[in-house]
């Protein structure tokens, strides 16, 4: 396997979402960076379509895969709908020499990790001003409770894993510095390994 899978790990209202979309978009992103969407068992909503975000699909099924190792890196969404990721998706583009991007918690770094040694490098998307962060997630519902104490040993855990580290101090309301700084060392790993010599930047 020649590619390399860039794993955006962070707070939820860190940004990585927004991070991934804009090395993946297909006119202003880097080439050679693919997203493959993940298997869920929640409904689609208005505006979705199979594969974007997500590939819908029944419990049964999703419990199937996940029996029979097609679908790996299990969590858990809002409201407790379950994701997975496509393992043989993952393993065809890594051959072809692409460079899947995806957005996950610490685990589901870790569960990479496990699945393809020595192909993931972990990003760590980190939001300075907790105030700011702990604003935004409430209003989104993605930390409830006393969550807010987590905050800090999460920031530990996840700069210590993480390959490198970009600081973001609001989150996705100001992400453009942290946009340019994981775009410049992106492209800097994917100009190394990929298979065709040097990649530039599209658009």
């Amino acid at each position: 396997m020649r590619g390399k899978i860039f794993a955006l790990i962070g707070s939820p209202g860190a940004g990585r979402r927004t991070l991934q979309r804009s090395l993946t978009h297909p006119t202003t992103g880097i080439a050679s960076l693919v997203k493959i969407p993940s298997s869920t068992t929640r409904r689609m909503r208005m505006g979705e379509s199979e594969g974007n975000p997500f590939y819908f699909i029944s419990p049964e099924r999703f419990e199937r895969e996940i029996k029979e190792g097609r679908l790996f890196a299990e969590g858990i969404l809002k409201h407790g709908e379950r994701v997975a990721a496509p393992i043989h998706q993952y393993e065809e583009e890594l051959s072809r020499g692409w460079f899947p991007v995806i957005d996950l918690d610490l685990e589901g770094a870790k569960k990479f990790k496990e699945q393809f040694p020595d192909r993931v490098i972990v990003i760590y998307v980190r939001v300075t001003d907790f105030s700011t962060l702990w604003r935004r997630v409430r209003a989104t519902e993605d930390i409830i409770g006393n969550q807010y104490l987590l905050l800090e040993q999460q920031d530990q855990d996840m700069e210590a894993y993480a390959d490198f580290t970009v600081n973001n101090p609001d989150g996705e309301l100001e992400i453009e510095m942290a946009m340019g700084e994981v775009r410049c060392y992106v492209l800097d790993i994917v100009n190394e390994h990929s298979k065709a010599g040097f990649i530039s930047e599209q658009g």
